[in-house]
């Protein structure tokens, strides 16, 4: 929770750009989904200068000692964008064209080490065939990290489900496949297709704050808690 622990770390460019990115808590996993070690605080960014950088991590008036690292050229591509050229397409930052090829793949049958070894089969199978791009799910049955077995806006129970996404992530990065993340589908808030309002930790029948799935795009409450799930 944020307002109980906000954690940042300031990057500081060559140009002297500064950019602030939010840490988050992080728990590393064995092979075989079992907890390894305590958590800690984790925070990832991208550099897009090469020279020498600096950070420096806050909470509140707490500050760590500014530490130096050093970015050099790569051959990454970098992010995809709309094509500044022509919006109809994307392109990487080098303004090379990016034509997304690929399949809904959102979510595994199963559960722990089971899901990586779906997703490195069907990775392989799609970049053996010229795909580049996979959809994911976050849902409550595969990587969702908040549901009705865990209190709202307490993540801690579904650490896993982070780290199984994370490793996910990796594997397609080495098989050149970009992910297009599903971060809320429509299941939790509907009552008609595939509805599972009824068991959705926001209705107010299992303790929540909504009495309809519409007030979850209202009513405060919610919206702050969609909000630090999104960060």
């Amino acid at each position: 929770d944020p307002a109980q622990a906000d954690l940042w770390v300031s990057f500081t460019a060559p140009s002297g750009k500064v950019s602030r990115v939010p840490a988050f808590w992080y728990q590393d996993y064995s092979a075989t989904v079992l907890p390894l070690g305590k958590p800690d605080w984790r925070v990832r960014f991208t550099p897009v200068e090469t020279g020498t950088w600096q950070a420096q991590a806050a909470i509140g008036t707490l500050q760590s000692k500014p530490i130096s690292f050093t970015v050099q050229t790569s051959d990454s591509p970098g992010f995809i964008r709309i094509n500044p050229e022509n919006s109809h397409y994307f392109a990487f930052d080098t303004g090379d064209l990016y034509v997304p090829i690929g399949l809904n793949i959102g979510w595994a049958s199963g559960q722990g080490a089971t899901v990586l070894r779906d997703y490195a089969r069907w990775f392989d199978r799609l970049s053996a065939n010229g795909g580049n791009v996979a959809r994911i799910w976050m849902a409550d049955w595969s990587f969702g990290i908040e549901w009705n077995d865990t209190p709202l806006g307490d993540y801690g129970g579904r650490m896993d489900r982070a780290w199984l996404l994370d490793q996910v992530f990796q594997m397609a990065e080495e098989r050149g496949i970009y992910i297009m993340l599903t971060l809320l589908h429509h299941g939790p808030f509907s009552t008609s297709v595939n509805p599972q309002w009824e068991q959705n930790p926001y209705n107010v029948k299992n303790g929540g704050m909504l009495k309809s799935p519409a007030e979850f795009v209202t009513n405060p409450a919610a919206k702050e808690l969609f909000k630090q799930r999104l960060r």
